[in-house]
């Protein structure tokens, strides 16, 4: 009751006042609420400086400071390892790519190199009278490989087609392997055919460094993991087979294969028992014997060398030639002779003419072939010739 009675008269009092002294009491009131709230405010500031200053509270947020800086600098450590990779990728790639035109560049230029062998090889092959694949259109691909391959450096590699560029030169590859198989091949059938026949007729032809070849062992397949022959080695097996195969073509050379007479090859009389045409009765005849025109040319049937050129007795004017591994040929009633004792003679060079000197009934050649002392027959020798014609120089 007191306390409500007071506010009575204080509010009696206060609606009682004059207006200065409601004014002095409204400043009095609002200065008072200013003071008690920057007060509160300081009081405020003082004490988030001192739990600021605090050690523990310091620490505190130091700690959060660094982590936050650490994750910071691994989330930039992991986007840097990133951008590395994709950078590392691509110049693996390039590098690859650089790496891979380098690789076909090296296999052009030695390709080119060797093909250029091959040619001569080739070449060397047709001038020996094998026949073998014509490499017109590989020395094409060739120049096509060496362009798409120099393109590919110049320009941008990423625009070259390197599996087109890789296959060029594979196929490359595998035509002149199969060229030079061919050579080799036809040049080792060949140089067989040549010693087999001269074989047969006794001329026995031993190749220069052939003991050095010798090999054989069981025929086995091939084996995945070994690797096949390369190119340099077809090459020196190719060019090898081509000197073998020169040789035994020069040692055919020197064989008294070829026939004396260019034109005329009628036989009159062979080898072996006849009638003598003289007595009439039996005797043996030591050679062929060839009708033909008075003057004709007569050709020594192999290279060798004049042993004997002039007249004798049963044989008229006659020319022996002394040839390779004990033969030699008479060439007999002839009417002159164009040739001298100890000349060299080639095959099929002129030694004589066509006469009917000493024993003989009228104008023809007598032909013969001796192994040392004894006759043989030339229809064999002459025989060889005819099966080995594309070999004959």
């Amino acid at each position: 009751m007191l306390t409500n009675s007071g506010n009575l008269r204080t509010r009696y009092s206060y609606a009682n006042a004059s207006p200065g002294s409601r004014r002095l009491a409204v400043s009095v009131r609002t200065v008072a609420l200013y003071t008690i709230f920057t007060g509160l405010f300081l009081t405020n500031v003082v004490l988030g400086v001192a739990l600021l200053m605090a050690p523990e509270i310091s620490t505190i947020f130091g700690n959060q400071d660094r982590y936050a800086y650490q994750a910071y600098q691994e989330r930039i450590l992991q986007l840097r390892m990133e951008v590395d990779r994709l950078h590392s990728r691509q110049y693996l790639q390039t590098g690859n790519l650089n790496l891979k035109l380098q690789e076909l560049m090296q296999q052009q230029r030695v390709l080119s190199e060797q093909f250029q062998y091959i040619r001569i090889l080739s070449d060397k092959a047709d001038e020996l009278g094998l026949t073998t694949a014509s490499l017109g259109e590989q020395a094409d691909e060739a120049e096509f490989v060496t362009t798409g391959a120099v393109a590919a450096t110049l320009g941008d590699a990423q625009t070259v087609n390197l599996e087109i560029v890789s296959q060029s030169v594979a196929q490359m590859m595998d035509e002149s392997t199969s060229a030079l198989s061919a050579i080799s091949s036809a040049a080792k059938e060949s140089t067989n055919a040549i010693l087999s026949e001269l074989r047969s007729v006794g001329i026995p032809v031993q190749i220069p460094g052939a003991a050095d070849l010798a090999m054989g062992g069981p025929l086995l397949p091939a084996s995945a993991g070994q690797q096949a022959p390369s190119l340099a080695q077809n090459a020196n097996e190719a060019l090898l087979a081509l000197e073998r195969f020169e040789f035994a073509r020069s040692a055919l050379s020197r064989a008294p294969i070829l026939h004396p007479l260019e034109t005329a090859r009628r036989v009159s009389s062979y080898f072996g028992n006849r009638r003598d045409p003289f007595g009439g009765g039996g005797a043996f005849h030591s050679g062929m014997d060839y009708p033909a025109p008075r003057g004709a040319l007569v050709s020594a049937a192999g290279a060798g060398k004049i042993v004997w050129s002039g007249r004798r007795n049963g044989y008229g004017i006659m020319v022996e030639v002394e040839h390779a591994n004990g033969l030699f040929t008479r060439y007999a009633h002839m009417s002159a002779t164009l040739v001298e004792k100890g000349q060299m003679v080639a095959a099929g060079a002129p030694i004589g003419k066509v006469g009917s000197t000493g024993r003989s009934t009228g104008p023809h050649l007598h032909f013969e072939v001796r192994d040392g002392a004894d006759p043989v027959n030339p229809a064999d020798f002459l025989r060889v010739a005819e099966r080995l014609q594309d070999y004959l120089i």
